[in-house]
């Protein structure tokens, strides 16, 4: 019986207590600005604030897209061989409430497309109607709270908008929980004691 009471003990210190904390944020692009633009939603249900974005084409590669020069004043990073073209821009020291929106606004990045990368030759007169050249690319939110969370974009075409909702979960146990949990263990200790005697 007392083996019984103790692993109900132990069970329910890993089953119960535990609250979800959660930052999510809504994020759109905007087709008719070919995906130049972005806007982001915080829907936190915490207090956290969206710290940063990343707006990121990914792993530079033969017909995949790249940004041109404009930033929309983020931060250029993962340049090509000529640093006219790069691949991610970063959103910093944002502190965007629940409820709050971060945009920027149109046509202020310009985004082209990679022919070749070596020798590098890059066009800024082609549009992607297919999307093939977004197979890389993703939105990362950092919150003030330390969670982050990141989603790949859509391969649709440049003229397409795109919604998404970004998330980051974790389940963060509360202290009763932790003290239930210390209890079962204990118990399971005392138990196992008692079998050697």
């Amino acid at each position: 019986m007392k083996k019984v009471m103790y692993a109900i003990a132990f069970s329910s210190a890993l089953a119960t207590g535990a609250v979800e904390a959660s930052s999510i944020a809504s994020v759109s692009l905007d087709g008719g600005d070919y995906l130049q633009s972005i806007s982001v939603l915080n829907n936190s249900s915490s207090t956290a604030n969206i710290s940063s974005v990343i707006y990121s084409l990914g792993t530079a590669a033969n017909g995949i897209a790249t940004w041109d020069t404009r930033t929309g004043g983020g931060v250029a990073s993962n340049f090509l061989s000529d640093p006219q073209w790069f691949q991610t821009l970063t959103f910093g020291s944002l502190s965007v409430a629940p409820d709050g929106i971060f945009s920027i606004a149109p046509f202020s990045l310009d985004i082209d497309l990679i022919l070749t990368l070596s020798p590098l030759d890059v066009t800024g007169g082609t549009i992607d109607y297919d999307g093939t050249s977004l197979a890389n690319a993703f939105v990362t939110i950092n919150w003030s709270d330390g969670s982050t969370g990141t989603q790949a974009l859509a391969q649709t075409g440049w003229t397409t908008n795109q919604n998404f909702r970004i998330s980051s979960e974790g389940v963060v146990p509360e202290p009763a929980s932790m003290a239930l949990l210390g209890i079962g263990l204990a118990g399971l200790s005392f138990m196992r004691r008692k079998q050697r005697t």
